[in-house]
């Protein structure tokens, strides 16, 4: 009841625009519908532009995300979720984008991320010194690490710092499988994607 889910959460947002739970299910939502629209694709090139010409649906996701982690920069899943879609949007854009008449808010996106990346990788990499951080924050910086970092070994040793604050719960170990897969099946960053999916 995808349709019936929006407009309530809509409805909960206009009342409480700074609630980071319902925000994060509506970003949820729209990311799933896009990529339900395209991870059926077997051809892997026709998968990726199958990827890029629904990006509406991501782009909306992305713009979700984006609200709720600037309303509390404390919310790191609105955050590295945001970072994920908008270095995502910007990998097919690359590829399938028009050269010469490119998406103005495509070329927003693009701007935005070197700020985006600055704030959450501050605010990640604080709390996770914590000896207490939990298994979401450190989750959160090793997928930042896989998307930015220049060496596996420092996407290895963050997965296997979140991996002690999981305590093997199979729940939080799928979830964070199931975005590494998102960037695997749009062949985003491969090498790194491979050590973070080994780790887990």
């Amino acid at each position: 009841k995808v349709d019936e889910a929006i407009v309530k959460i809509e409805a909960i947002l206009a009342d409480f625009p700074g609630d980071s739970e319902s925000t994060a299910y509506l970003g949820r939502i729209y990311k799933e519908m896009w990529a339900d629209s395209w991870r059926w694709v077997k051809d892997p090139e026709k998968r990726l532009r199958t990827a890029f010409e629904s990006y509406h649906w991501l782009m909306k996701s992305y713009q979700i995300y984006l609200h709720g982690f600037k309303a509390d920069l404390d919310q790191f899943y609105p955050g590295i979720n945001a970072l994920t879609l908008a270095t995502i949007l910007v990998h097919l854009a690359d590829r399938f984008d028009d050269k010469d008449d490119p998406d103005p808010d495509i070329i927003a996106i693009r701007e935005e991320l070197p700020e985006l990346h600055g704030t959450l990788e501050f605010a990640l990499e604080t709390q996770a010194a914590n000896p207490s951080a939990d298994y979401w924050t450190l989750v959160s910086l090793a997928d930042l690490h896989v998307l930015t970092a220049d060496s596996t070994q420092r996407v290895v040793r963050a997965y296997r710092k979140a991996m002690t604050a999981s305590r093997r719960n199979l729940f939080f170990l799928e979830s964070s499988i199931q975005q590494l897969e998102i960037l695997k099946s749009l062949e985003m960053r491969s090498e790194y994607v491979a050590a973070g999916i080994k780790v887990l």
